[in-house]
């Protein structure tokens, strides 16, 4: 059963940078519900960053008019989400540390 995804936003109002918390109705990973609920159609504005001081200047300069903020995921909410034969939106599954190309192989059938 679906139930709230929390996620954490910004956007600059009358001068003044403001931080708020949203909740989206949805399964983890919240990347889904945000890219269903409030990005859909937004297309190639969007831009993605893993620095968060780096968004929170994009939208203080306005080069950006809002920031999203995700909290963490895991493997298994996005196999979720292959698993129901759903598709995760782009750079979404964003990990750190990544592995070095070749060092890793994971069998498909895991």
């Amino acid at each position: 059963m679906a139930g709230p995804v929390r996620l954490g936003g910004m956007a600059l109002e009358n001068g003044v940078l403001v931080h708020r918390v949203a909740e989206l109705v949805g399964e983890p990973p919240a990347v889904v519900a945000l890219h269903e609920q409030v990005l859909a159609g937004a297309g190639d504005r969007l831009r993605y960053t893993a620095d968060v001081a780096a968004a929170e200047e994009a939208v203080h300069t306005g080069e950006a008019v809002g920031a999203y903020f995700l909290p963490p995921t895991d493997a298994t909410r996005i196999r979720a989400v292959i698993d129901r034969g759903d598709r995760l939106p782009p750079k979404s599954t964003f990990f750190w540390p990544k592995p070095r190309s070749g060092l890793v192989i994971r069998p498909l059938d895991a």
